[in-house]
């Protein structure tokens, strides 16, 4: 510049940026060139982070996006001819051509924190309300969540919600302990703003009217509205799914491929011979491997010290990580390159991969809090689930894998996968079981639900419909009483709640009982209420 000082020149325009409108600094990753070699890295520098401030001439932003569900500040950056100095590169311009790098390095933490904890902490409040709604809402005289099919969808949300903290948890856990592990982040922020995504729907399905009429005492819709952005932003899923797990984690975490790439870069021939053999023999032992832990169905796996009740899920998750690691290695072999545009491939790579992890996520959560057996309903249906999903996996890639090999895995490895899976789906009973979990009241329900703000004071939406669940569970001995009663014909038909002061006034039950079931009944019908809005509210101007 006239100043003899060396600057970059920057023409950018950025959307979707997260606090770009509020921002007073930010950086850009830009594929830099240097005609003149002024940094001494030559002409084509490549990608390479450079911070610029909120001044800086032909620098604007301010604009907004308008985010679906809840706004938040999110806007476009435009740069015309923006100059700054060569030293707002990160790092110094000794780190120019250095961005790419920085950026996975930086991704490679952040996106198992921000987004999954967002995911998740919506995940736990769709659980929380959700059981709650389905004991306080009734229909045909019963409580909905006593209906299979609506029990059903409790169920899973539970399992699933169990899982998905306990994702959180292990890889928080790996980032505090110093590691920076890039596939199981991707696995972290796609999958679990995905499965949030599908439980809002879920808790939307059971909350039914409840979930649509909007206004103060909604409690999902917003969320439900919102879901899609934690899908999209930092990589949208379905290039996280088809392109990023797979696609790093073939080569960062296999054994000898990486070496064999290093080998032939740095045309080291005994570096490159030395792993090639090595890929071949890691191979024939998978094969082996894969076929031991088959016909066993698992039972040659190791398994540490653990619940005897979750040793089968150990030997189950040890078998499907020999028959990934062999078709891994069968998939680098026999397609190759050709995988980089297989993305509905190595989108299936992913999901037995992420399912995988996912379910050991549950069983460490099990055994580092205390082997809790009133957890194993949801320790049982989350890993039923998850087996289920990498079994579904394998058969996909089955079906879809190249060439003669592909022809030989539909031929013979497709029956065997349908006669000897890997794993099924829950079972009726595992729903069941799982859903009771939410659906009272008390120490486990409060647990499971920590961490999030729920309030209890009465207050629209949450509060009100927690302090009916609350008190609904309170009396459920009581109401045991009348229904005995009712059984003995000592009372009339009816609902129970409703026969309170019968019951009172011929000793089946305390007047101050006849009071507490009064208060549920009260509760009952003021949290299932949505908001209703006069025509002068509703039409505006």
């Amino acid at each position: 510049d006239g100043d003899g000082e060396l600057k970059i020149k920057l023409n950018f325009r950025k959307r979707y940026i997260t606090l770009a409108p509020v921002a007073n600094l930010a950086t850009i990753a830009c594929k830099l060139s240097d005609p003149q070699n002024l940094l001494g890295h030559g002409v084509d520098i490549g990608i390479t982070c450079v911070l610029i401030h909120k001044d800086t001439p032909g620098f604007s932003s301010g604009d907004h996006h308008l985010p679906i569900g809840d706004a938040f500040d999110n806007g476009p950056l435009y740069g015309k001819d923006a100059i700054v100095p060569a030293t707002n590169i990160i790092g110094g311009p000794e780190r120019a051509g250095q961005g790419w790098k920085m950026l996975m390095e930086q991704l490679a933490g952040g996106r198992a924190v921000s987004l999954p904890a967002g995911a998740i902490g919506g995940a736990k409040l769709v659980a929380a309300t959700t059981g709650a709604y389905s004991m306080v809402r009734q229909q045909f005289g019963w409580p909905i969540g006593r209906l299979e099919g609506v029990e059903d969808k409790v169920g899973k949300i539970a399992g699933l919600t169990y899982l998905l903290e306990a994702s959180r948890v292990f890889a928080c856990s790996a980032l505090d302990a110093g590691h920076e592990p890039p596939v199981t982040s991707a696995v972290l922020k796609a999958y679990t703003t995905e499965l949030a995504r599908q439980i809002v729907t879920e808790g939307m399905d059971v909350m039914a009217g409840a979930g649509v009429m909007q206004g103060p005492n909604n409690i999902l819709g917003a969320g439900y509205m919102s879901a899609p952005v934690g899908v999209t932003v930092e990589g949208a899923n379905i290039m996280t799914r088809t392109l990023i797990i797979f696609g790093q984690g073939a080569t960062r975490c296999h054994p000898y491929a990486l070496k064999v790439v290093n080998g032939a870069e740095q045309n080291d021939v005994a570096m490159f011979r030395r792993n090639l053999l090595a890929w071949f023999g890691h191979l024939f032992a998978g094969v082996g491997r894969s076929l031991v832990c088959g016909l066993t169905r698992g039972w040659t796996v190791s398994v540490p010290d653990v619940a005897a009740e979750t040793k089968v899920y150990y030997r189950r998750l040890g078998w499907a990580a020999a028959r990934f690691g062999l078709m891994t290695d069968l998939a680098m072999f026999a397609i190759g390159g050709k995988l980089k545009v297989r993305g509905k491939l190595t989108g299936r790579y992913a999901d037995a991969l992420a399912w995988q992890l996912l379910g050991f996520s549950a069983l460490r959560r099990f055994e580092a809090e205390g082997r809790k057996a009133e957890d194993l309903a949801l320790v049982h249906y989350a890993l039923h689930y998850a087996l289920a999903q990498v079994q579904e996996a394998f058969v996909g890639i089955y079906a879809n894998f190249d060439g003669v090999l592909g022809k030989l895995l539909r031929l013979f490895g497709t029956l065997g996968l349908r006669i000897n899976p890997i794993g099924v789906a829950p079972t009726d009973a595992m729903s069941h079981t799982a859903a009771l979990t939410i659906q009272s009241h008390n120490a486990q329900f409060l647990r499971l639900a920590e961490n999030i703000y729920l309030p209890t004071d009465g207050t629209p939406g949450v509060g009100r419909l927690l302090r009916a669940f609350r008190l609904i569970t309170e009396v459920k001995p009581i109401l045991a009483k009348i229904h005995t009663a009712q059984r003995d014909q000592r009372l009339s038909h009816g609902p129970a709640e409703e026969l309170a002061a019968e019951a009172a006034y011929k000793g089946v039950i305390t007047l101050e009982e006849a009071k507490q079931v009064t208060a549920a009944l009260a509760a009952r019908l003021d949290a299932i209420e949505v908001d209703v809005f006069k025509p002068e509210q509703y039409y505006l101007g």
